[in-house]
């Protein structure tokens, strides 16, 4: 089974997708069904991912960076998990590990991009158009999140102010928009190795986000303004991650990462996003060993 896909290689294939859900920029990443949404709790710990196939995982060497053409693993390690869940949950789920050299987060949340963060853009009904976020209409097109660990005290983030997801809504300063994080739609949680680590601690440092939550096909001021996504098998929605390394020595970002052959404007251009297919549940089984041996290869940095 394979994680990526090319429709320019494999026209039979992309015949079998509706004119809407045809690539873009011509990558797909294959993601699986959760096969029991229940199972998993949403604490920034992966031991109740066993059942992923790492076949799928998106790896560090699965991405570019726009300043260099090679990244040590030893200076900047990571893998991305993606699942969905269908209905009565019908909900996007992700766990990501960072291992990084040094840790930053020092910038105040509309700066987090400064910031060791992620970011990760979102077209759920794959229709493409501008997501800068500066107005309604964009931010129903789709929305770009900042994901930090150690969101600041007395910030805006999500409404329970516990957790690290911040986003392009706050640019136009529009708090109805919140609705759609609420706890009823959106959880997350992080975890950080060693427990003392801080701003600025030397590495290696590993961290982690876990997450889910609904996703819009229109975000608007209410539940009953907004259309949500169904998700199912052989849906494909747009999304984006773009992991930031911000210690970059006298300052700014060292690491600026995309997915190999994805496109730099997908900041900003929903149509320019890698495509996602979801994979149904039989189609992904792997042991817990498997997934286990994965891990424990980039924990092994922190001994």
């Amino acid at each position: 089974m394979r994680k990526f896909g090319f429709f320019a290689l494999s026209f039979g294939l992309a015949c079998l997708l509706s004119t809407a859900a045809f690539a873009h920029v011509g990558v797909t990443v294959f993601y699986p069904q959760v096969p029991d949404p229940a199972a998993i709790t949403i604490d920034g710990s992966d031991d109740d991912w066993g059942w992923y196939d790492p076949a799928l995982a998106l790896n560090q060497p699965d991405f570019f960076d726009r300043a260099s053409d090679f990244v040590e693993l030893s200076d900047y390690d990571f893998t991305i998990l993606n699942a969905w869940s269908a209905e009565p949950d019908n909900k996007w789920y992700g766990f990501a590990r960072f291992v990084d050299d040094t840790l930053k987060y020092d910038s105040p949340v509309k700066e987090w991009w400064k910031d060791d963060c992620l970011q990760i853009t979102v077209d759920a009904d794959h229709l493409g158009g501008n997501i800068l976020g500066s107005d309604l209409e964009q931010i129903g097109n789709g929305q770009r999140w900042h994901v930090r660990i150690f969101p600041p005290a007395g910030e805006s983030l999500l409404p329970n102010q516990t957790c690290f997801f911040y986003s392009q809504l706050e640019f136009i300063d529009s708090q109805e928009l919140l609705w759609g994080v609420e706890p009823e739609f959106f959880e997350a949680a992080w975890t950080v190795l060693p427990a003392g680590a801080e701003n600025l601690t030397v590495g290696p440092v590993e961290y982690t986000y876990e997450w889910r939550g609904a996703l819009w096909d229109i975000w608007g001021l209410s539940e009953s303004e907004s259309t949500r996504h169904t998700f199912a098998e052989d849906d494909v929605i747009h999304l984006g991650y773009r992991p930031l390394d911000a210690d970059r020595p006298g300052g700014g970002r060292k690491h600026s990462m995309y997915i190999n052959d994805g496109s730099q404007s997908q900041d900003v251009d929903a149509s320019q996003m890698p495509d996602f297919w979801a994979l149904a549940a039989e189609e992904t089984n792997v042991e817990n060993d498997t997934w286990g041996h994965i891990k424990n290869s980039m924990s092994q940095r922190l001994k």
